[in-house]
């Protein structure tokens, strides 16, 4: 016999079923992403999975349930049926009815660890992080016991400690954060991101951060010893250590690490971008120019490469020369709309022709992203206003951004142009944006413009 609990569940279930099918559709699960962190290699076996989830997107939640059963007959190494269902109820946002599977799992099978994870990793999301502590460790603990799928056991032992360590990170408890780290290095040392957590925490030990010693050089070697294992895919040391610098406010210290990195790795592609991108928020045009410039050489077809240069030439506001290499990447990828917006606002900066130009090009990304719900969408939209405004057309800028603004957040620059455009109608709203445009290293040519509009305006 089913729990109350779960006739209630599905009764619900069938009131919302039609929104949970659009939701699940949206999310587009199939057996491989369902199973992904329980099931090594999927097969034909696991077919009933798939035929679970159709079922689920229709609406037939009970007969998406027995089939999920029916694939753990023929498969037992896969998770509890409430597990997989609570998956799919989440995605369609339903988090009551996927708690009560969950609740339903903990009462049936309560030696398997994963609801107590799901439900740790949903405190945290939540930012409840004692509620998420008690899960974490006691999923931890129950993993320890786990036996028949070594796979799973694997991940969820990865899941559980990653999480103690995200919550000790999030209250700068460092020593703890490094105890729950190294039991994951230690069982995968060439996991990148794990390394660079290790790193972060040992290096946030240091007493005096900014003499290359004690623990800065702990985590230096930490780095180096991951960077060795794959260094045509994993970045350098020195940008690492170079970033954690730049946290602490160490930019000389940064600054020497990115210049290094950038001159040891003259044909790294990564690097050289990368070190650009850095130098122009730290206002070295000189250092960017150079790595721009390396990384055209490196791959004179790569789009990044070429956003980046063109970047760089309007940092040092080269129109001509950021026309042409926009110019080139636009051709190269029509739809690609960092290279159409950049071109734009170029553009906008020459002639009567030019200008009407730029208008051309963004409309084309209006049509490509007409939906201002969605950033693409928002940011073709600002740019557009910008182009009005800077035609001299206010009222058709000012209507344009009303509606972009409307859908939600937009980048840095976007928020200044948002600001500069409204800043005499509504310099309260301007002040807001340029808060936000202002905030931490956001990289944009007219930075200085922010700054300086937000002196005026007394922000």
């Amino acid at each position: 016999m089913k729990s109350q609990t779960t006739r209630f569940c599905f009764l619900s279930a069938i009131l919302v079923g039609a929104m949970l099918s659009q939701a699940s559709a949206q999310q587009q699960f199939t057996a491989e992403t369902l199973l992904k962190n329980s099931i090594q290699q999927i097969g034909p076996k696991h077919r009933e999975v798939d035929n679970a989830i159709e079922a689920f997107k229709k609406g037939q939640f009970l007969e998406c349930r027995n089939k999920l059963q029916a694939a753990r007959k023929q498969d037992p190494q896969l998770p509890p049926d409430g597990i997989l269902m609570s998956q799919l109820l989440y995605a369609a946002n339903q988090a009551g009815l996927a708690r009560a599977e969950l609740e339903r799992v903990v009462n049936e099978e309560p030696t398997d660890p994963e609801p107590y994870l799901l439900f740790a990793e949903i405190a945290f999301q939540q930012r409840r992080f004692s509620d998420s502590s008690l899960s974490f460790n006691k999923a931890a603990r129950l993993t320890n016991d786990f036996t028949g799928n070594d796979f799973r056991k694997r991940n969820m032992v990865k899941r559980a400690y990653s999480g103690l360590a995200g919550i000790a990170e999030s209250k700068q408890d460092w020593a703890s954060a490094v105890k729950y780290l190294q039991p994951l290095l230690k069982a995968s040392s060439g996991d990148v991101n794990t390394a660079n957590r290790m790193a972060r925490a040992v290096f946030k030990q240091d007493t005096n951060i900014g003499d290359s010693q004690g623990k800065e050089k702990e985590a230096y070697k930490l780095l180096e010893s991951v960077y060795k294992t794959n260094p045509e895919k994993i970045r350098r040391p020195e940008i690492t250590m170079g970033s954690m610098y730049q946290a602490e406010g160490k930019k000389d210290f940064s600054a020497k690490l990115m210049k290094r990195a950038s001159t040891e790795d003259t044909g790294g592609l990564a690097t050289q971008l990368t070190v650009a991108r850095w130098a122009l928020g730290s206002g070295d045009l000189a250092l960017a120019q150079q790595c721009s410039d390396r990384a055209l050489q490196i791959d004179k077809d790569s789009i990044e490469a070429k956003l980046v240069a063109g970047l760089t030439a309007r940092y040092r506001k080269d129109y001509a020369r950021a026309r042409k290499i926009l110019e080139a990447a636009h051709l190269q990828t029509p739809a690609n709309l960092a290279a159409i917006l950049q071109l734009a606002v170029v553009l906008v900066e020459g002639g009567e022709k030019d200008k009407r130009t730029a208008l051309e090009y963004s409309r084309v990304a209006n049509m490509i992203h007409p939906d201002m719900g969605t950033p693409a969408g928002r940011e073709a939209a600002v740019t557009s206003a910008w182009i009005y405004y800077r035609q001299g057309r206010l009222n058709e800028a000012g209507l344009v951004l009303q509606k972009a603004l409307a859908g939600g957040g937009v980048s840095s620059e976007s928020s200044y142009y948002a600001a500069e455009i409204i800043h005499k109608s509504n310099p309260e709203i301007a002040k807001k944006l340029l808060t936000t445009a202002l905030k931490g290293d956001g990289v944009f040519p007219a930075r200085p413009d922010a700054e300086k509009l937000r002196q005026t305006l007394g922000g």
